[in-house]
């Protein structure tokens, strides 16, 4: 995940460097729904980790959110910095329609290469994954499918949606023709037994390290 993250960098002649950082707390699950213990937990990986480390831009990812990132700030040595204080997922998913719309200029389509006009199926429908669906609707495509780990959450982005439909993530991939595939939950799903079972013309996503392997 980090040479992925440093390599996006690279692409964008930015200094900066991609490594992530990984807070262990699967001992604790009360720490994920217990906002005082995970303040405490950015506390001491604030005080512990951070001082090791040097310069510090981060922001949100799996498991934390803008809060968090505060709690961390509050905590990190002088010289630290946090990233963004807000939510980021919109600016991402905004990212992926622009490459879903840059992918369509390049297909030969002609009338077809708009985003009201093909197919799409969305692998998982979180904080990044929910907003590409909704800005893929607002922009008038009704044919999507869509899933998530969390069923209940596939169904409350689709409510009141005409044109989306809920399936199993088991079923996401299979043999379904789709114009553009959209990785949007954890990495690694595009693999050579994932890719035989697909059959899209486009493969774009929000999802870190989307290929299990560089040879995929």
């Amino acid at each position: 995940l980090s040479k992925g993250m440093s390599n996006k960098f690279a692409g964008l002649d930015l200094p900066i460097g991609g490594a992530k950082t990984v807070t262990f707390v699967h001992n604790m699950p009360e720490v994920v729904t217990n906002e005082s213990l995970f303040q405490e937990v950015m506390r001491a990986y604030a005080h512990e980790v951070l001082p090791r480390i040097g310069s510090y831009l981060t922001a949100e990812d799996v498991g934390t959110t803008p809060k968090h990132m505060l709690y961390l700030k509050d905590h990190a040595p002088k010289g630290l910095v946090t990233g963004f204080e807000r939510d980021v997922s919109e600016v991402t998913a905004r990212g992926v329609k622009i490459g879903v719309e840059t992918a369509l200029q390049t297909m030969g389509w002609g009338e077809f290469a708009r985003l009201d006009m093909i197919s799409y199926a969305v692998e998982g429908v979180g904080a990044v994954g929910g907003h590409v669906v909704n800005m893929h609707w607002q922009a008038g495509a009704r044919d999507i499918t869509i899933c998530d780990a969390r069923p209940e959450r596939a169904a409350a982005v689709a409510e009141g949606k005409d044109g989306i439909v809920v399936v199993p993530c088991a079923d996401i991939r299979k043999k379904r023709s789709v114009d553009v595939f959209m990785p949007c939950a954890l990495g690694g799903t595009i693999n050579r037994r994932s890719l035989d079972e697909m059959n899209a013309f486009i493969i774009c996503g929000c999802a870190n390290n989307q290929l299990a392997t560089s040879q995929d």
